[in-house]
């Protein structure tokens, strides 16, 4: 809400000290305390203040998840470059996108380059990515990983699981979505048990000499 009602301020100083700012250079402007304030904000001022945001960022991430404005949505999903519509492996949450879908066809919304994320995937659970791609009659599907408990503990950390563990099968998965819709992100190096060890023999030299310094006499 401040940052659509201050728009004119907008500059670099005010985008590199009034938003929260990820040490990746990610910054997040989050969501008013009460979502209902958001019924107060037309799509004309959210499209300023995206315009305004394009100066500063080469890429927005627009979560639009449980949003109920369909109006403001529709308009969202026709002005972005690419859109993913995030569904769960479960009956429910199928049909509701499917549901989304229809509502965005009544509102003239047809891009045929949607593409369909399936999120928290488990292969146990019977339900196919292909299968509900073909329920919700669209293009392209990916699939992120259950990581519930991975996640969770990062959070708890104050991290991000990709910068923790960025061999994490979920990482992984954010690399590849990425890649399938066009952004190209660099893939963590593979390191096997000798590079490990490789990497850590220096630290253990400099650790002996250490110990070999403080000790009265000499090592032999």
């Amino acid at each position: 809400m401040e940052a659509v009602r201050n728009q004119r301020r907008f500059d670099q100083v005010f985008v590199q000290t009034a938003l929260s700012r990820h040490a990746n250079g990610a910054c997040v402007l989050p969501l008013p305390p009460t979502l209902a304030e958001l019924r107060d904000i037309s799509y004309s001022e959210a499209g300023a203040l995206l315009d305004r945001l394009r100066a500063y960022f080469d890429l927005q991430i627009i979560d639009l998840g449980g949003f109920t404005n369909t109006e403001f949505t529709a308009q969202i999903v026709k002005a972005a470059d690419t859109v993913m519509l995030v569904t769960e492996q479960s009956v429910g949450a199928i049909v509701s996108a499917a549901e989304l879908l229809q509502e965005l066809k009544t509102r003239e919304v047809e891009r045929e380059d949607l593409h369909l994320v399936v999120s928290r995937f488990d292969m146990r659970l019977g339900l196919d990515a292909e299968l509900i791609r073909r329920r919700v009659d669209l293009p392209t599907v990916s699939t992120l990983p259950d990581r519930r408990e991975a996640l969770v503990q990062s959070v708890n950390r104050a991290a991000v699981l990709a910068d923790e563990a960025p061999h994490d099968p979920y990482a992984r998965a954010l690399v590849d979505l990425l890649a399938a819709t066009g952004y190209r992100t660099a893939r963590p190096v593979e390191r096997g048990p000798l590079t490990r060890v490789r990497n850590k023999l220096p630290k253990a030299w400099r650790a002996m000499r250490a110990m070999r310094a403080a000790l009265p006499g000499k090592l032999s």
